[in-house]
């Protein structure tokens, strides 16, 4: 599983499986962020947990708030 997002500068990041859970243990700023997620090498998609929502380009990303 990757991640790519406006707080990784759009560049793929691995996440780790740990137990149940993919993690990636990085710190991201407090903000509202953009993101996505693939699955073995997949299609990008917005993650299911997240609200989808349309970029200024007219693509569907995720939004994250971190407080």
């Amino acid at each position: 599983v990757e991640v790519s997002g406006s707080f990784t500068a759009w560049a793929p990041q691995a996440l780790l499986r740990e137990g149940g859970r993919w993690t990636w243990a990085t710190p991201v700023a407090s903000g509202t962020h953009r993101l996505l997620v693939r699955v073995d090498g997949g299609a990008w998609q917005v993650p299911l947990n997240l609200p989808g929502v349309t970029d200024d380009l007219g693509e569907r990303t995720g939004m994250l708030v971190v407080p």
